[in-house]
């Protein structure tokens, strides 16, 4: 099944547990706009006067850089996460009535860093055990993101691989020998080949908390950019009693966490 066919979107991310957009869903004027603003948070310029909740790497010529909540920090770059388009396209794909918001990772992969910008083979689940049921990644490219540039790499249908088995491990640099840990003692026919999240500036990708996902070292002349946008349906509850590092005390203040999409006669949770 194809993975870039939009009519065939819903039954692609339940089969693969990801889907990647045919085209832009965010135009590419509005990219231009708001990457001056994202430079301004990583130079430390908080117009909000709220600054983001952790910066990692930030200014390293070679390592994977990333500043978490950066839509805290200034009203552009919340107004672009909150894009009505964005809510609406992960609705389509994964059939959700309400989709919220509660994480954003501003990500710039610089050029030339070689396997220091490699992010290991893992799925997103291994950090959220404070949630339980349908929590999401939507991943919008802030660049061009071709082949050379160090693109995300899916394992199609690694979210029905089984839990008590290698889930990888994002900060391992070898991803040839993780990958075939991972897949060790699995039937050859349940693998398929890697896919590649290539799209335009603007474009996006979903996948689900057990997909298994990677990205390589960018070898294009310019940085790889890009926002991760961490979502939840109604299909999902925080878990009582598990640390959830603040991301769970703030649902239900919109500046923090915006409801992005719901369907006409969904009033939320009460």
């Amino acid at each position: 099944m194809s993975c870039i066919d939009h009519a065939d979107a819903a039954a692609c991310y339940r089969e693969r547990g990801f889907f990647i957009a045919p085209e832009a869903v965010i135009p590419r004027e509005l990219i231009a706009r708001v990457l001056p603003h994202c430079d301004a948070v990583a130079a430390g310029v908080y117009p909000t006067g709220v600054p983001p909740w952790r910066r990692w790497n930030v200014g390293s010529p070679v390592k994977v850089q990333k500043i978490d909540q950066a839509h805290l920090a200034d009203d552009v770059i919340f107004a672009l996460v909150t894009h009505p388009a964005i809510g609406a396209w992960a609705a389509r794909v994964t059939g959700a009535r309400r989709v919220q918001l509660w994480a954003t990772q501003l990500i710039t992969k610089p050029p030339g860093g070689g396997a220091q910008g490699n992010i290991g083979w893992h799925d997103d689940d291994q950090n959220w055990a404070f949630w339980r049921g349908e929590v999401l990644t939507l991943w919008l490219a802030l660049s061009d993101v071709g082949a050379d540039a160090g693109p995300m790499r899916f394992l199609p249908g690694s979210h029905r691989f089984p839990r008590d088995g290698d889930r990888g491990d994002a900060y391992c640099q070898d991803l040839q020998s993780q990958r075939a840990s991972i897949l060790r003692g699995l039937p050859e026919a349940e693998v398929e080949p890697e896919v590649e999240a290539l799209m335009p500036a603007g474009g996006l990708s979903i996948h689900g908390r057990y997909t298994l996902h990677c990205s390589g070292e960018n070898r294009s002349p310019l940085p790889r950019r890009s926002i991760a946008i961490n979502v939840r349906t109604e299909n999902s509850a925080p878990v009582a009693g598990v640390e959830d590092y603040g991301f769970c005390s703030f649902l239900h203040v919109p500046r923090f966490c915006p409801i992005l999409y719901a369907a006409e006669g969904d009033r939320g949770e009460r």
